[in-house]
């Protein structure tokens, strides 16, 4: 089988042009890319707009020991216990009962059922990976008066040796218990009953476990596991029916690798409101040409550029074109299309005769550079000079002083140089987190709305913040955010979020080791924040607000990332540090 990377229209994948038999579940290198078993028609997408029978892996712009480390997260947050198995490549779990023959009064009849993953990584490079995630079920026959069954009496009274501390590379000894220490025991996970209900409960596509039925939904992609002499004793394990009995069945689990996209392409960004910064920018040469000509056209130019005028048309704006209208746009950070689209909805309100307060999310304290440079001739030097405010060079960069951001500032000095009637202005409040935070962006928000009541407000903003929602975040249950309180004082608010197709973001997320890491991650929509490719930049609006606080959606197709205006030193050519 051969294998190469390739760009598609959902990002990335791994090609597979060959097919080979899957290896079994248990002992298969991690240094070799078996291809998925035939899809089914049930099978869950990994994310909105997935292939439904894909040529591809899913692969993950992540180094494999953090991408299986975050497969790891996924499995233990169902109470499996995940242990190191044969190389850094693999992971596997113990064996847990997850079903039980049923009976009272000493006539069970019936068949245990058991369960374990096995998780296989391939790093494709330094920052690429794929990861699959097995999910292997077996039934143990039950007859009363025989309990001598090892694995079952195992998995039911004794738990095995926990290997703590241990990393990834690291293999478990298989001294001290055997095998028995990759089953889990019974007594421990009823200890644990409401998180293995929720695993239990999880999906109805994996199909429901009973004594009396087959461990899989019929259809389900799966391949029986046949006897293999490859098997035999492996970290002490016996090797007849107690390893990979006639029963035993290896499928991959759509639902968990679900979930691992969920946790390493759709997680909150990060924002930082305060702390160090970089040295400013070094000046560049005389005669230099503005940063944002360059800008606009890398990577065959800024989305929704062409066309006349203000560009591409936004379709769908004329519901929120009247006076006094207060538009919050939700964005992922760090990505080029949505300030191109939201700078392509104040040139057009403009050109419509509206007067626009642009609000961004700058710190206030910076107002008087953002002011010089609005007034300015737009050269390279005063390009320069807003860079060197605090929040370009902030340590780290967290997606909001992108280069498409300051292209949409260099939009705004455009028009507001043609006689344009357009403000900016920087809201964001240094220093301040949480609730404080959204309060002072809030009110801000507030006085600029009662300065300006004609004027459209279009504000850019980090999608949590902007929602009308008060149910909280995922980072705090009592997180209020500005948008909510807009509403709540009585502001009549449009809050947008945006629907795209799988790209990529420059954010920041937290990296295994609990700190922040700021660079290009994968991004892929929810199915509350898909849009079909294709689909035309516009406004859809909902008959109601939505149970995540939007009145609507800003279609802007699939993303890319913008990288920051000022790139942090470690990124920049040595000739520039």
């Amino acid at each position: 089988m051969t294998k190469r990377l390739i760009r598609t229209a959902g990002g990335l994948g791994l090609l597979l042009t060959a097919a080979a038999p899957l290896a079994c579940g248990h002992g298969a290198g991690g240094t070799k890319a078996e291809p998925v078993a035939a899809a089914s028609t049930s099978r869950p997408l990994l994310y909105p707009g997935a292939d439904a029978e894909p040529a591809g892996e899913h692969v993950y712009l992540y180094p494999l020991d953090e991408a299986l480390a975050a497969a790891q997260e996924v499995l233990e947050a169902h109470d499996f216990d995940v242990e190191p198995f044969k190389d850094e490549t693999q992971l596997m779990t113990r064996w847990r009962v997850v079903g039980r023959p049923t009976g009272a009064g000493g006539s069970y009849v019936g068949s245990y059922q058991l369960r374990r993953y096995y998780i296989q990584g391939q790093a494709l490079d330094a920052k690429h990976s794929v990861v699959r995630l097995f999910r292997i079920d077996r039934e143990e026959e039950y007859r009363p008066g025989q309990m001598d069954n090892d694995l079952i009496r195992t998995a039911l009274r004794a738990p095995g040796p926990r290997s703590e501390g241990k990393g990834h590379g690291s293999v478990a000894d298989s001294a001290a218990g055997g095998w028995q220490q990759w089953v889990a025991s019974g007594l421990e996970a009823e200890r644990r009953g409401e998180e293995r209900e929720s695993q239990r409960e999880r999906s109805t596509q994996e199909g429901r476990i009973s004594p009396t039925s087959a461990l899989l939904p019929a259809g389900a992609n799966q391949r029986a596991m046949d006897r293999d002499p490859r098997f035999s004793n492996q970290y002490g394990m016996p090797s007849q029916d107690e390893l990979r009995g006639r029963n035993e069945r290896g499928v991959r689990d759509f639902v968990f690798e679900k979930e691992l996209v969920q946790r390493l392409e759709q997680f909150p960004s990060l924002e930082f409101t305060g702390g160090a910064a970089d040295l400013p920018p070094k000046p560049a040469g005389e005669g230099a040409a503005p940063l944002s000509l360059t800008w606009e056209s890398e990577a065959g130019g800024m989305p929704f550029f062409h066309g006349p005028g203000c560009g591409e048309p936004v379709r769908g704006l004329d519901a929120l074109a009247g006076a006094g209208t207060t538009v919050l746009v939700g964005e992922p950070l760090g990505t080029r299309e949505v300030p191109s689209a939201v700078g392509n909805m104040a040139c057009q309100l403009l050109e419509r005769g509206r007067s626009v307060v642009l609000a961004v999310s700058l710190p206030r304290e910076e107002q008087g550079a953002l002011d010089t440079f609005l007034a300015s001739d737009g050269s390279r030097a005063a390009q320069d000079a807003l860079r060197s405010e605090a929040s370009w060079r902030q340590v780290p960069r967290d997606g909001r002083s992108s280069r498409a951001l300051l292209v949409l500032l260099e939009r705004a000095r455009h028009w507001r140089a043609a006689g344009k009637p357009v403000q900016v202005v920087a809201y964001d409040a240094r220093g301040l987190k949480g609730n404080a935070r959204e309060e002072a962006v809030a009110q801000l928000l507030l006085a600029q709305r009662k300065a300006h009541p004609e004027a459209t407000l279009l504000a850019l903003g980090g999608n949590y913040h902007v929602r009308v929602d008060a149910s909280g975040a995922p980072w705090s249950r009592s997180f209020q955010p500005f948008g909510h309180r807009l509403a709540k004082a009585g502001v009549d608010v449009r809050a947008l979020d945006t629907a795209f197709s799988r790209g990529t973001r420059w954010t920041c997320g937290v990296n295994r080791h609990g700190g922040p890491e700021c660079r290009v991650y994968a991004a892929a929509p929810t199915e509350q924040s898909y849009s079909a490719p294709g689909k035309a930049l516009s406004v859809e609006l909902f008959p109601q607000a939505s149970g995540e606080g939007f009145h609507g959606l800003l279609h802007v197709g699939a993303l890319t990332a913008s990288a920051p205006a000022l790139l942090p030193p470690e990124l920049m050519p040595r000739a520039s540090r």
